[in-house]
Order: C-alpha cells, then sequence, then structure tokens
C-alpha cells in the first residue's frame, strides 16, 4: 500500500500544520495521542482486516485534516471507521478473549477544527478535558456519559490506559518489541494444522468465487473483475452476489459495466484507467448511483494522460508514475492540474530554469505526484515522491539532490525484481507451498531476505510449511482462508 504504514501515523501527530486561532500544533498533538494509541495498527496485528481499515482512516483523516487546514473551499461530508480493543486479554496471544468495537465518525467540511477533535475523542469515550483545559472545546454536548476524569499522569477508560508523552513513548517501544516476542517456529507449530484446515474448508468457497466471478464477467460483458482488498473470501463472495442482486433487479443500469473493469476496493469512484471502483464498505445502493454516474467521470479520464504529458514535459520527460494504491481519476487529476501550475509558474520565473547538474533528459528517472499530505521523499524502489502541494523551489533542489542516488536506487530495484521473483519462485518448489506473496508495502528487498532465510533452514521449515499459502507482512496471524502472515524479519526460533 504505501512505503512505510507508520509514516502517516507520524505526520498525523508531528505535522506542523497551523491552526489560526483555534488550536496549535501542540494543542492538537496532544489531544489526539490518546486516540492514535487505541487505534493504531499495530495493536490490531492479530485482526488483519481491522488493522487494514484504521490504517486507511487515519490517512484518510490525515487528508482531511489537512485539507480543511490549507482553507480549501470544498464541500465534503465522509464517513471514516476505526476498530477499539473493547477489552483486554491477560494474554495478547488469546485472540477470542478480545472484543472490537467499531466506532464510525462523520467528518464534515463545515465544522472547525476543534469541533472535529472534539467529536473523535468523543465518539471513542476518551476524555476531552484537555480541550477544556486549554479553552478550546466548541459548543457541543459531550457525546460521552463519563464523568470528568481526574488530572492524573494518565487517562482510564475501562481496561485501557492513555499516559503522557514519556511513558506513551514507552508503551510504543513496548507494542514493537510484543510483536517480535513470537518466533516463526513456535507460531508454525502451533498453528500449521489449524491453517491447514482452514485451507481445506475454504475450498468451497473459493469454487464457488471463481464460478460467481466468470458468470459476472460474461453476464455484464465485463473486460476485468478485481479485488484490490484483503478482505476473506467470504467477504468476496457476498460483494459478488450483491452485484448479481443488482444485475437482476436493474439490468438497464447495470448495462452501462459492458467493456469495463470492476474493482472491489476500500475507496469508490472512478479508477485512473476508467475501472469502476466499488467500496466494500458501501451498501448496494451506493455501488447502483456510482454506476448510474459513470459517465459523469469520462472527461478526467480522457483528460489524465494529457496532464501526465504536461507535466513530463515541464520536467525534460520525466516519467510520471501512477501510484500503486487505487486512486480516483478526479482527485489525481486534480493533483496533477495543481503541481504542473506550479512547476510552469517556476519555469516563467527564473531565467536559468533548472540547475545545471540536471541531464538534459530526465526520461530515466520516475515521479509519483501524491496528495498534498503526501510526503517529499526519494522511495525504496528510487522513484520520486512529491505532494502536489510543494513549492517547486523546494523540489528542484530535491531532485537535485538526489539525482545520483535515485538512478542507482532504479538499477538495484531492477535487478532486485528479478531476483525476488527467483527466490518467491524456488520457495514455493522447496517448500511445497500453494502460493507465496506479500503485503504491498514490502519492499523486494526484505523479500529477498525472507526467502533466502527460510531456504538457508529449509529442512528445519519445510515438515510445517508444505500445503500451506504464506504472506509476507509485518506480523503473524491466521486468516479465515487458512492462509498465514509471517513478518518479514521473523526471528527462526527461541
Amino acid at each position: 500500500m504505501f512505503i512505510r504504514q507508520s509514516s502517516m501515523f507520524n505526520q498525523l501527530i508531528r505535522r506542523s500544520i497551523h491552526f489560526g486561532q483555534t488550536m496549535t500544533t501542540q494543542e492538537v498533538a496532544t489531544a489526539l495521542r490518546p486516540f492514535i494509541f487505541i487505534v493504531h495498527p499495530d495493536r490490531f496485528w492479530n485482526f488483519p482486516k481491522e488493522k487494514d481499515t484504521n490504517e486507511l482512516s487515519l490517512k484518510r483523516l490525515n487528508e482531511f485534516l489537512d485539507d480543511k487546514l490549507r482553507h480549501k473551499s470544498m464541500e465534503t461530508q465522509q464517513t471514516i471507521t476505526f476498530y477499539v480493543r473493547n477489552g483486554e486479554s491477560k494474554n495478547q496471544s488469546e485472540k477470542n478473549d478480545i472484543e472490537l468495537m467499531k466506532v464510525d465518525i462523520n467528518l464534515s467540511s463545515k465544522e472547525n477544527v476543534n469541533t472535529t477533535v472534539h467529536k473523535i475523542l468523543s465518539k471513542c469515550s476518551l476524555p476531552t478535558d484537555y480541550l477544556q483545559k486549554i479553552g478550546k472545546t466548541p459548543n457541543v454536548k459531550r457525546e460521552s456519559t463519563e464523568n470528568p476524569i481526574d488530572s492524573h499522569p494518565f487517562y482510564r477508560k475501562g481496561n485501557e490506559y492513555f499516559y503522557t508523552k514519556d511513558l506513551f513513548d514507552k508503551m510504543e517501544g513496548d507494542i514493537a518489541k510484543t510483536k517480535m516476542e513470537v518466533n516463526l517456529t513456535d507460531f508454525l507449530k502451533s498453528n500449521y494444522l489449524s491453517a491447514l484446515k482452514k485451507i481445506e474448508a475454504s475450498r468451497p468457497i473459493q469454487t464457488e468465487l471463481r464460478r460467481l466471478r466468470e458468470e459476472l464477467i460474461m453476464d455484464l460483458k465485463l473486460l476485468h473483475l478485481d479485488w484490490d482488498c484483503d478482505w476473506g473470501f467470504s467477504h468476496m463472495r457476498g460483494c459478488l452476489k450483491n452485484i448479481t442482486v443488482l444485475n437482476k433487479q436493474y439490468p438497464n443500469d447495470m448495462a452501462k459495466l459492458s467493456g469495463k473493469t470492476i474493482i472491489f476496493s476500500r475507496d469508490s469512484g472512478i479508477g485512473l484507467d476508467g475501472q469502476i471502483v466499488l467500496s466494500i464498505e458501501d451498501v448496494r445502493n451506493s455501488w447502483l448511483d456510482l454506476i448510474r454516474s459513470i459517465k459523469d467521470f469520462d472527461p478526467y479520464v480522457i483528460r489524465l494522460p494529457v496532464e501526465e504529458k504536461i507535466l513530463s514535459d515541464l520536467l525534460r520527460g520525466i516519467s510520471i508514475v501512477r501510484p500503486n494504491n487505487i486512486q480516483i481519476a478526479k482527485k489525481y487529476v486534480n493533483q496533477l492540474t495543481k503541481f504542473s501550475k506550479t512547476i510552469y509558474r517556476y519555469v516563467e520565473n527564473n531565467t536559468t530554469i533548472f540547475p545545471e547538474v540536471w541531464p538534459q533528459s530526465l526520461g530515466e528517472y520516475r515521479l509519483i505526484v501524491e496528495s498534498d499530505s503526501g510526503p517529499l521523499m526519494l522511495s525504496k524502489e528510487g522513484y520520486f515522491i512529491v505532494p502536489a502541494s510543494c513549492p517547486a523551489s523546494l523540489f528542484v533542489r530535491f531532485i537535485t539532490d538526489n539525482l545520483s542516488k535515485a538512478s542507482q536506487t532504479l538499477r538495484m530495484d531492477e535487478k532486485n525484481l528479478m531476483k525476488e521473483k527467483r527466490i518467491i519462485d524456488e520457495c514455493i518448489v522447496v517448500f511445497g507451498l500453494e502460493g507465496l506473496d506479500k503485503d504491498e508495502n514490502i519492499i523486494p528487498e526484505q523479500m529477498i531476505d525472507f526467502g533466502q532465510r527460510l531456504l538457508s533452514m529449509k529442512d528445519h521449515f519445510r515438515p510445517y510449511l508444505k500445503g500451506l499459502h504464506v504472506r509476507v507482512s509485518m506480523y503473524y496471524s491466521v486468516l479465515h482462508d487458512g492462509q498465514i502472515c509471517v513478518p518479514f524479519n521473523f526471528i527462526p526460533r527461541s
């Protein structure tokens, strides 16, 4: 999904954003710190679906606050979903003893930042005393019925504790340490048989999934039907059945999908290549509304390659790479247009234009334009990543400082991709795996290291891997379909 999942959480806490006469950076960081802790994905490594939901929702919240605090003229209203623990097991491995609670938070551009922060805390039953203390409590009724919490070094709600900064930093370290206390040998010994049973139990569902997918592609005359989310097979089957129901009830509307690609994701809209992106968290009527309005998005899909060409030409032919994660065409076109205008103004106002160290052609380099809240960085694959709001002078300086490193990283990445594929193929054969894949935030170097370390102990691990589907991730887990998740930096044994 993203280069490093924790970066967005650090941005949300540490981003130097100005809140005018409402809240300062430090005030927002202090107010939201308990919230960030209880929804942090590292606390949900045994719950992959909820972990991914929290990760995406934090990103959306970050972008929402960023847009709002830049005083953009927008009329938006969206709902983001988080999961929080409603209880704690004394033994973290006792997954069934942990109850998760779903929390939906409505975000409206008509609200000020104080109201948004207050709403987030109240929805999660977190204390808003700090807002009262600094005089930034909005004129709304407190949603929590809890009595005010006394001033202590920590807040307490049920079994959850929210410490002040020093103790909070220690807790973050404890989370990372806990994840690595499990070693791969013990994990496989404990879960091998149950994973095999889940794989066998899921085979009928997989067979039905293939049948439903093929029938929908044929009936709707689709180009493709894909899945860009790691929710389980049962959920996938439910989505396909919902599309089948819509096709029976509204055949004329569904005929608009002919020749299109449907992608089930966590977003909703029209993708960069004209794909129909349907959110797995939406109801059928929301899907139908989007399908009925497909034509309204055609201008953005048509305009996209034009905007990419304009930006590329302004930057000496640099290759514009589209983000790996599903992007909505309208939003992405606006990002490209905004950044192109920034570069154009820079070119118009500078006689020397670009530094002399720049080659006449940047065709060998890659550029990804992210949203305003994105980072300015060189990815581990060697791609330049820039937020659409980045000042041109800062961007030019960054490119200049990293040209050499980008070239080296790009060449190395090409070699690593080929090596990664060989390692994956070898592991599948040697261990008799049903499949071996990875989360999108696992880079080739990490995958190569994972495979090499596994192969170096092939005689030890072979009995516990035969017939399994392994997914290289950041945590240990056994999914409902029997797929096992293993951290790329696993500890072999105690």
